[in-house]
């Protein structure tokens, strides 16, 4: 993935109508928002900026009302200044469509937690 480039984020189990946050970790960076449908499912589709650093990353995605966190690794690319050799690149990139899934089984899963725990203080 390239500083500056376009991802599509989708995932499930959030609250119906909830705001999720959507975040770039190493040093948080706000990448956007999206809300949950009325099945709790998101789609979002918002920009890694160009100024982000090379290297390993991740995106979080947090639900406002349920709290409900998920997160991917990203490998990033910077984006070349035309100065000089630079630093090589290293790692790969994460293909928009599995960095999504990745995120929905990590909804669903901790989806699935909170159902069990639920269902253990009755």
């Amino acid at each position: 993935m390239t500083a500056g480039a376009d991802i599509t984020l989708s995932g499930a189990g959030f609250a119906p109508g909830e705001t999720v946050k959507i975040q770039l970790h190493s040093t948080p960076v706000e990448l956007g928002s999206a809300t949950a449908s009325t099945d709790g499912t998101v789609r979002a589709t918002v920009t890694i900026p160009v100024e982000t650093d090379g290297g390993q990353h991740e995106v979080v995605v947090t639900g406002q009302q349920s709290q409900l966190t998920a997160s991917a690794a990203l490998s990033v690319e910077g984006v070349a200044t035309g100065e000089g050799p630079g630093l090589a690149v290293t790692g790969g990139s994460v293909d928009p469509i599995v960095l999504g899934g990745a995120i929905a089984l990590l909804a669903v899963g901790a989806l699935l937690l909170a159902v069990r725990t639920r269902l253990r203080r009755r």
